[in-house]
């Protein structure tokens, strides 16, 4: 449900930035998001009540570095971190340069950008639903697996069907598919591999994928500038199989 809202928000709001920028420029989009954030402060205010239960004892309740020691002494753990690190890498070092491949390949104006990305919101909403559809039937592992080899063979085949505005939309959708259900199925995982340290183990993922976003901004316009979009797609498809790599070597033996 939250990657829901996660995938609603770029279905709507990617397209509305696109046409704040044409209209009012660069500056407008953040003035809005500043606005919108003031305005869910106050509804979490309004909509989720206080907790006014005391909560006496903590035992059972391991200390954070009891926490921290057993994750990082738990091979499954190890590997599902650098697996979230090494597919948001990946993805971001895409995500932060397709809008200048569509700008320069097809002539597209900031408004018309805004409005192809939609497939990009209807992508992630559709991954998600893949993931609460048919994850749990194939077993999450078989499923994260599978994900991902679509996702990396997504990378590489899309600067090569990309010839057309449609084709490059549909391989941008097909490649944003894959990278979705790929990483919701992966934090789904993530949730049952320390059960006992959930609310750890779930906040070191966020904190491995978000430190992933950052490394693939970093490298996504020096890739671009140095070959263009297939040297992206090669970067993420090879940063995709590293993952793997370390996704098979945590998981081997491990049992739900």
């Amino acid at each position: 449900m939250v990657e829901f809202a996660w995938a609603g928000s770029a279905l709507v709001g990617l397209p509305l930035v696109g046409l704040l920028i044409e209209q009012w420029g660069w500056q407008a989009p953040f003035f809005a998001l500043g606005g919108l954030g003031l305005l869910s402060l106050v509804a979490l205010g309004i909509l989720i009540p206080t907790d006014r239960h005391q909560h006496r004892g903590t035992e059972g309740r391991p200390a954070f570095r009891q926490a921290w020691r057993r994750l990082s002494g738990e091979r499954a753990a190890l590997g599902a971190l650098g697996f979230g690190l090494l597919i948001s890498a990946a993805n971001d070092n895409l995500f932060v340069v397709y809008g200048l491949w569509l700008e320069s390949s097809f002539g597209l104006s900031v408004a018309v950008l805004g409005a192809t990305t939609t497939v990009i919101g209807v992508a992630e909403l559709l991954g998600e639903v893949l993931t609460a559809s048919i994850a749990d039937r194939l077993g999450l592992k078989r499923a994260i697996v599978a994900g991902l080899i679509l996702s990396a063979l997504s990378y590489i085949l899309l600067p090569l069907v990309g010839r057309t505005l449609s084709s490059a939309l549909v391989g941008l959708f097909i490649t944003f598919l894959t990278f979705e259900f790929t990483i919701v199925t992966a934090l789904s995982l993530s949730s049952e591999i320390l059960p006992a340290a959930r609310a750890t183990m779930m906040s070191s993922s966020v904190a491995a994928v978000s430190i992933g976003r950052v490394m693939g901004a970093l490298i996504g316009g020096p890739v671009w500038l140095a070959g263009g979009m297939l040297a992206t797609g090669c970067v993420s498809a090879a940063v995709s199989g590293l993952a793997l790599v370390l996704l098979v070597w945590g998981l081997r033996g491990w049992r739900d």
